[in-house]
């Protein structure tokens, strides 16, 4: 039996790049939407091209949205 994280939503922060960007892609494999929250913007695109090209014509994958900010900044 595998396991789904269908329905489930998921935040990553610095999911634009490295270990963010692999656990993002798992998930969504699994079927969790997830947000993925960084600094660069273009960065943030790439990963959703990226992620995109996961989920294109298969429903049981997850969806993938990003939010470009500094989280270090303390008006984020």
């Amino acid at each position: 039996m595998s396991q789904t994280l269908q329905g489930a939503f998921a935040l990553i922060t610095g999911g634009h790049r490295n270990l963010g960007l692999a656990i993002a892609q798992t998930y969504i494999e699994h079927g969790a939407s997830v947000l993925l929250v960084g600094r660069q913007a273009d960065a943030l695109q790439e990963a959703q091209n990226k992620m995109s090209s996961i989920v294109a014509n298969d429903s049981d994958k997850g969806q993938c949205h990003t939010f470009q900010t500094d989280l270090n900044e303390s008006s984020a």
